[in-house]
């Protein structure tokens, strides 16, 4: 096995998206060019009128964050995930210091459909979650809410039709986990807010006391 381990990375070297360097996808010092007290963002959105609060991390239109984005969602580099979702469980911290009594009773992706996680092999919003969650032990729930049906990439659609392509899109599946429970929700990408925003409608209705929402960058 590590021999196997050894070939692995001498084939496949693990090296960093920003500056090249090897044995991490994004090192110390280029991960400091999005580090920070995560950015405020719900009243920037074009949709947001369920989530209490929203937090990015990065900004996706910096060439380094794109990098990453796409070999996590469309390289299938399922390693990077787990970096990024470590840096930003590490900098929520900052943003969570200015609510000392918060606690969150569930981490919840925002769910694939079942065709698109067959084709990638995961959900990277659940790769994000697993991180924050074993930093701050809140549990990870992965099957409270589902989609109930395909949507169109919301990346390929102009804001106007973001919205209605999302619209009912989500159900919750086990109450238990949802009523009465602070969430905070987990997301990738954050554009104009409608996928997470219907989603946390779908929470709120099923009972949710409010929801949180965290993703890695802003679309």
């Amino acid at each position: 096995m590590f021999f196997f381990k050894k070939l692995i990375d001498l084939l496949f070297p693990i090296r960093c998206f920003g500056c090249g360097s090897y044995d991490e996808w994004i090192c110390d010092q280029c991960a400091r060019r999005f580090c920070g007290a995560p950015r405020s963002i719900g009243g920037q959105l074009l949709f947001n009128r369920y989530m209490a609060r929203v937090y990015t991390f990065a900004d996706y239109h910096d060439p380094l964050v794109s990098k990453v984005v796409s070999a996590f969602k469309y390289q299938f580099a399922y390693t990077v995930g787990v970096r990024v979702g470590e840096l930003m469980a590490e900098q929520l911290k900052r943003r969570l210091a200015l609510y000392p009594d918060v606690q969150f009773d569930a981490v919840i992706p925002v769910p694939l459909a079942h065709r698109r996680r067959r084709w990638r092999g995961f959900n990277q919003s659940e790769i994000l979650a697993a991180s924050i969650s074993r930093r701050y032990h809140w549990p990870l729930v992965t099957s409270a809410v589902c989609r109930t049906r395909f949507t169109e990439l919301q990346m390929t659609l102009p804001a106007a039709r973001r919205r209605s392509n999302v619209s009912n899109a989500f159900v919750v599946t086990d109450s238990l986990y949802v009523a009465g429970k602070r969430i905070l929700l987990v997301d990738d990408v954050i554009t104009t807010g409608a996928t997470c925003n219907e989603c946390a409608k779908t929470l709120l209705n099923a009972g949710a006391e409010d929801v949180w929402v965290v993703a890695f960058a802003r679309g």
